[in-house]
């Protein structure tokens, strides 16, 4: 009797884990990084233009909550690179660029280290025309929600790395998406589970 409860406990365990490592959130983001660029069918070649959160060198990038009229979540003050979101869908601002080019890489920065990181293509000028088609990476979705376009928020005033009077560009992106690897972790648990009681009633006769 000892031995099943012990079997039955690290059974348990192990499909809690396995569940669990498909499942959890990757946690915070800290970051964001933009870049326009080319896709050759492994590898994604940056044409220079490029938005962060974090280096006033390059143009900034406004996060809002999902939908139009949302204030922005990537404050100015007391400093812009000083922001905590958590996982969930949100509008990025850019300003245009004029860029032709048909590939986008976006990088999200996360609390404590790690970052998740996605390519995708358009079928035009991915700064003015969707839908994006994912090319790499499973962590997150994005499309292009409105081409650059001056009616709605603009990057905050006092963003010293772009003026604000630029039309900006918006895209969505969505980590609440689970990743195909969490469904199978998800399936494998499940299994695990199955398997378990199978054992167990032979254990027990």
């Amino acid at each position: 009797m000892i031995i099943v409860t012990m079997i039955e406990k690290f059974i348990g365990l192990s499909a809690a884990i396995v569940l669990l490592a498909g499942l959890a959130s990757a946690g915070n983001i800290d970051s964001l990084h933009v870049q326009l660029g080319s896709w050759n069918g492994t590898q994604f070649i940056g044409s220079g233009s490029d938005w962060n959160t974090y280096n006033a060198g390059n143009w900034a990038i406004g996060a809002t909550a999902s939908g139009y009229g949302n204030p922005l979540l990537t404050s100015y003050s007391p400093a812009f690179n000083q922001f905590s979101l958590p996982d969930g869908e949100y509008w990025l601002y850019m300003a245009e660029y004029y860029d032709p080019s048909t590939a986008i890489q976006i990088t999200l920065g996360y609390q404590g280290g790690g970052s998740a990181v996605g390519v995708f293509t358009s079928p035009g000028a991915a700064e003015y025309s969707g839908p994006y088609m994912r090319v790499s990476g499973t962590a997150f979705t994005a499309d292009l929600i409105a081409g650059p376009q001056s009616t709605y928020e603009m990057v905050a005033p006092g963003q010293v790395y772009q003026c604000c009077g630029t039309p900006n560009w918006i895209v969505d992106v969505n980590t609440a998406v689970p990743e195909p690897g969490s469904w199978l972790l998800a399936a494998a648990a499940l299994t695990v589970l199955a398997g378990s009681r199978r054992l167990l009633a032979r254990v027990r006769k």
